[in-house]
């Protein structure tokens, strides 16, 4: 029997790890995408600006995008860079 849970511990041990190093690379990528989202925007408005038929600003996109935005602050709001 021991041996049985050496193994299990070892087993949640090593997937413990691993499903920080996903969390962390996530709430790394969630953070960089919120720094980086507001860039998005001035483009889209040009876009608009320039082709007035085109859909980059319809509702249902821009709702979208500040939608992902949030969800990326969410997601993100806790990265600390440790390198």
């Amino acid at each position: 029997m021991s041996r049985v849970s050496s193994t299990r511990g070892r087993l949640s041990s090593v997937l413990g790890a691993g499903v920080r190093t996903v969390a962390g690379s996530a709430e790394a990528a969630a953070f960089w995408a919120t720094v980086l989202f507001p860039l998005v925007y001035p483009g889209a408005f040009l876009v608009a600006a320039a082709f007035p038929d085109h859909v980059a600003l319809q509702p249902p996109v821009l709702v979208a995008l500040l939608a992902s935005n949030v969800l990326a602050l969410v997601v993100g709001h806790r990265y600390q860079n440790e390198g």
